[in-house]
């Protein structure tokens, strides 16, 4: 009847997990073993349930892109998981799950491509609800040695979708609730495939998932962790084969890595940086800034630097300050091919001025580096505070003046 933001399904969903512990339906152990896992506190047990919930709730809506996908993925994987609980689970688990497959396989009749009927996020909310109570009263309570990992592995496809969506949309640079084109079945279209094509292809996927699930029970334990190569080799092919490397590329990867403890101050070359900051934030003359700023200058590589700053006296000029890598302005070809120039104004958040600082490089010489441009304006800032603190009018304090000069003598 009325639209929900994201947020508010979100909390939405959190409250129906939430309700589910009280209800007594809750994670109660947990294992990252074949072996037994520990008995979780209360605490836990209520964040692992809600997590549980919310997590399929979103898996089998995001999946529901195609005709006839969740309603068949949550087919098979009812019946995986019904086989599963047959003779352990309590009768209820028994029914629930037969009357979701059945109900399932029934509107499959009309929902399969081309489809008459849709569930919509009201029809793809419930099949994830009940596919989450279901594994918890059953598959997670049936075989506490692999209670997380069978329907972890059964449901792998919505559940992988589920977990790369946000990544995706980070990397991006997209909202992280903002619907897209970029899930497995939209992958797979664009390969060209057709509607009836993918459906099938996931389905199969599914079901041989399913199997690997449901060989966990029957198996050893020296052979369970071999069948894990089974989903791990379905899982590399399917990052590849939907172009997914591109996103977790090493060079890729590394470089935000890169830039994130550039960004935090972790790297060395930034905390050598910001030292410089510092020293040009403590001069109290024109000269110790400008001395300090070509230090600068020299470490981001440039080969020229210009320093104008303003006069607030209109009879006289604009101060002046040069700086060059190589002793000499007869060394520097101001108008060679390869120069990058900058032309930074010097002007604070009020839009006071106070001059403009030049910078030349020649990429003939050395390329730029990686976070030049960074540098650059970490560097204009901290000199327009500076320049904005030397031209600042005296302050009166009582009865004496307090003044601050600006030493305008050549460098």
């Amino acid at each position: 009847m009325h639209g929900l933001a994201p947020w508010q399904k979100f909390m939405g969903q959190v409250g129906v997990g939430i309700l589910v512990w009280f209800g007594g339906i809750d994670i109660e152990m947990f294992s990252i073993t074949l072996h037994s896992g520990a008995v979780l506190p209360q605490w836990l047990s209520l964040l692992a349930t809600v997590f549980w919930v919310v997590f399929l709730v979103n898996a089998m809506n995001l999946i529901d892109g195609l005709d006839g996908l969740a309603a068949g993925i949550c087919l098979f994987v009812s019946i995986i998981l019904l086989t599963l609980c047959a003779g352990t689970a309590t009768p209820m688990v028994i029914i629930g799950f037969s009357a979701l497959a059945g109900t399932c396989f029934g509107f499959l009749r009309y929902n399969f491509n081309p489809a008459t009927i849709f569930m919509g996020d009201g029809g793809s909310y419930l099949l994830g609800y009940l596919l989450a109570v279901l594994t918890i009263e059953g598959a997670m309570k049936s075989h506490a040695a692999l209670a997380m990992l069978i329907p972890v592995i059964a449901l792998g496809v919505p559940l992988f979708d589920t977990l790369l969506a946000p990544v995706r949309r980070f990397i991006l640079g997209k909202k992280m609730f903002q619907a897209d084109k970029g899930h497995i079945h939209h992958l797979l279209l664009k390969n060209g495939h057709s509607q009836r094509q993918v459906v099938v292809i996931i389905y199969g996927i599914t079901i041989i998932l399913g199997g690997v699930a449901l060989s966990f029970v029957y198996v050893k334990d020296q052979f369970a962790a071999f069948l894990l190569v089974i989903p791990g080799i379905i899982l590399f092919f399917m990052v590849r084969k939907m172009g997914y490397l591109e996103y977790i590329a090493s060079d890729k990867l590394l470089g935000w890595l890169r830039d994130l403890t550039d960004e935090a101050g972790f790297s060395n070359d930034r905390r050598s940086f910001l030292n410089l900051q510092m020293m040009i934030l403590k001069a109290d003359t024109v000269n110790e800034l400008w001395s300090v700023v070509t230090v600068a200058l020299e470490k981001l590589d440039f080969d020229y630097g210009e320093l104008h700053i303003q006069s607030g006296d209109k009879n006289q000029g604009d101060m002046i300050l040069y700086w060059f890598l190589m002793p000499g302005k007869e060394n520097f070809d101001f108008h060679g091919d390869y120069q990058f120039k900058l032309e930074l104004p010097l002007i604070n958040e009020n839009g006071v001025s106070y001059g403009v600082l030049w910078m030349v490089k020649d990429l003939k010489r050395a390329n730029m580096n990686h976070y030049t441009l960074r540098r650059v304006e970490q560097l204009r800032r901290t000199v327009v505070g500076v320049l904005e603190r030397l031209s600042a009018p005296p302050q009166t304090i009582g009865d004496t003046a307090c003044t601050t000069t600006i030493d305008t003598a050549p460098l």
